[in-house]
Parts: structure tokens; C-alpha cells; sequence
């Protein structure tokens, strides 16, 4: 499976530069940094959601784990889930499960995304396929999918968030 069309229309509408990665075969997704020589925390993943009636993706660094404390809080008391894989087949039919791009407009989607991602880097994502990445300059990915930037991830520690959240609650 190849990037699909439904980003790179997207990606062409908005006149977007993007510089395309092949995945090596047989890489485990947490290798794809090192092998790749991407920053640490900028190849991202992305989680589909139910919030309410809204689809939401949830982006964090593909080595961080959604805390489901935090994505309670996130929405309060209105019902939110994961996507069942059924779903994720359903709605993303020209995505691989794992490779759903963190690109709201395509999908009518809002995305969120964890403050963990550094902003003054490149950004790489899956496009639909697990064998090619998408990197771009934050900025105009920024600009491109306006996400909400929220705090999500599990364990804030490894990306410094956590002494910031600390130093703002006093």
C-alpha cells in the first residue's frame, strides 16, 4: 500500500513539500527512528477515537502510550473510545490499521495532539502505509492540521513535560 490518495490531495490542495521515507522491511515500529536517523519523539502515531459524535485522532511520539486518565480528562464526562479494529477498517478503508496519518481534513477529523512532539523539528507520520513515512517541517504541518495541543501521553518524564506541568501547578 502507497501513501493514500485521500492525503496526498490534501497534501497537493495546499500546495504542501513533503519528503517521502521508505520503511525498511521487517523494522519494528519503535526501530523506525534509529534506522531512519529521524529526532527523537518526531515520528508520531496516530489513534482514533469516538468523542461523542466528533472523530478524533490522537497524536502522540510513536514511543509514548496514550494515558487513559489524561484522554478522560481531556473531554470530562462526555463518552469517548478507542476505534474497534472494525471501525478503523470502516472508516479509514484506504489506511493499514497502523498507518492512519495524523491529517484531520481528509477524514473530517480533529486532531489532538500531545505536547510531547517537539515543534522546532521535522515531523514524520505514517501516510496509510506502514512501509513509507511523511516528514514535513512542524510548522507546516502546524499550519496544515491546526491541532489541539494537549497532554496525553502516560509517562510525560522522557520529553521534560512533566517538570513543566509540575512548575505550572505551583
Amino acid at each position: 500500500m502507497e501513501i493514500t490518495p485521500r492525503l496526498v490531495t490534501v497534501l497537493a490542495y495546499h500546495r504542501i513539500l513533503y519528503e517521502v521515507r521508505r520503511v525498511p522491511d521487517k523494522t519494528p515500529p519503535l526501530d523506525f527512528p534509529g534506522r531512519l536517523g529521524l529526532p527523537p519523539r518526531s515520528l508520531v502515531k496516530t489513534v482514533p477515537f469516538h468523542h461523542g459524535t466528533e472523530v478524533a485522532l490522537l497524536v502522540l511520539p510513536i514511543e509514548c502510550e496514550l494515558d487513559p486518565k489524561r484522554v478522560g480528562a481531556l473531554w470530562g464526562a462526555q463518552r469517548s473510545r478507542p476505534y474497534s479494529a472494525e471501525e478503523v477498517a470502516h472508516y479509514f478503508p484506504d489506511c493499514e490499521p497502523a498507518a492512519i496519518p495524523p491529517v484531520g481534513e481528509p477524514y473530517g477529523a480533529t486532531v489532538y495532539l500531545d505536547r510531547c512532539v517537539p515543534i522546532h523539528s521535522k515531523i514524520s507520520f505514517h501516510g496509510g502505509s506502514s512501509r513509507q513515512l511523511i516528514r514535513l517541517p512542524y510548522p507546516v504541518f502546524d499550519l496544515l492540521v491546526q491541532p489541539l495541543h494537549v497532554g496525553i501521553c502516560r509517562d510525560c518524564q522522557g520529553c521534560g513535560m512533566a517538570k513543566v506541568i509540575s512548575a505550572l501547578r505551583r
